[in-house]
């Protein structure tokens, strides 16, 4: 039988130079019998950092790069087993994917935003850009401390509205919550002006 290599991680493809480590689980399949696997932790540059195990956990220099893993599952069937071989019978299959290791948790929130379309298409809506962060949160409110909006995807906006009603041109306040992958939590306060 020819294995399926495959593999994925903790965290995924992404970490911070704050917590450098991946656990790799090992996905690979084979119809029946047993694998060896051969993992290489950074493959294009040629470097022998290497195990056998199956479920490794690997922690890479505190530094910020990206690195491309690589997995070798290896099926064999000796040769002891059947007289008709004369060397051992080994199928193999291999799979690759990048892991980048990036700065410490960064947060960037704009200061105003345009819901109507006056301005450049990427100020149509408001959101904060995070990366390196294992959580997320965000809450705005209006000059009254009431809560129009929250979210915990980094990817989701805020169109302007409150109950399906325009927000007026405004400036709202804004707390943003994140979890590093090192456990520590980090708290941001600031204001964006809606404009109309």
């Amino acid at each position: 039988p020819t294995p399926k290599a495959a593999f994925s991680s903790d965290p995924g493809f992404f970490t911070t130079v704050a917590f450098p480590k991946f656990k790799f689980f090992n996905n690979s399949k084979v119809t029946w019998g047993t694998m060896t696997h051969e993992w290489y932790f950074d493959y294009l540059n040629n470097v022998d950092d290497s195990t056998n195990e199956e479920n490794p956990i690997h922690t890479y220099p505190a530094d910020t790069t990206s690195y491309y893993v690589f997995l070798k599952s290896k099926f064999t069937y000796p040769m002891s087993q059947d007289p008709l071989l004369t060397e051992d019978f080994i199928c193999s299959d291999t799979t690759g994917q990048g892991r980048k290791i990036g700065p410490d948790v960064t947060v960037f929130v704009p200061t105003a935003f345009s819901p109507e379309g006056t301005g450049p298409t990427l100020n149509n809506n408001f959101n904060a850009v995070v990366n390196g962060e294992k959580s997320f949160h965000i809450e705005l409110f209006n000059r009254w401390g009431e809560l129009l909006w929250k979210t915990d995807n980094k990817h989701e906006s805020w169109n302007g509205k409150f109950k399906n009603e325009n927000c007026q041109q405004d400036v709202y306040a804004w707390v943003v919550k994140v979890t590093a992958y090192d456990g520590e939590e980090y708290r941001y306060e600031g204001t964006v002006t809606l404009l109309r």
